[in-house]
């Protein structure tokens, strides 16, 4: 029986490492390469969608069809960096990484 527990644990444990993984693959270490600042992006996206739900859904939507319009960020910031690529993410993938910067940046872990 704790052998089983055990095995469980360290799989969990092995899941939840991966899933950081996949989000500085895949998002984190182009933003840091361009000094871009997470933190402040996502608390953009909060001001102007006032809930996750909403956040994620626009985040999810500006990833799939990039577009200076669609954006949150001022259009000073595509003067210096060029718009993004459409993501190659598959949607699942795409969901579960921005969940994942969500759980990273929210501000509410900090309020409490």
């Amino acid at each position: 029986m704790g052998k089983i527990i055990l095995f469980i644990f360290i799989f969990l444990t092995f899941l939840k490492s991966n899933s950081n993984i996949n989000i500085k693959q895949n998002c984190l270490l182009c933003h840091l390469d361009k000094k871009i600042d997470n933190s402040k992006i996502y608390r953009r996206y909060l001001m102007f969608y006032s809930s996750k739900t909403k956040v994620k859904k626009a985040m999810f939507n500006y990833l799939k069809k990039p577009d200076i319009n669609s954006s949150v960020l001022p259009r000073n910031f595509f003067k210096i960096h060029k718009t993004k690529k459409k993501s190659k993410l598959t949607n699942k993938e795409l969901k579960e990484n921005i969940q994942e910067y969500i759980k990273i940046y929210d501000i509410q872990k900090k309020l409490k």
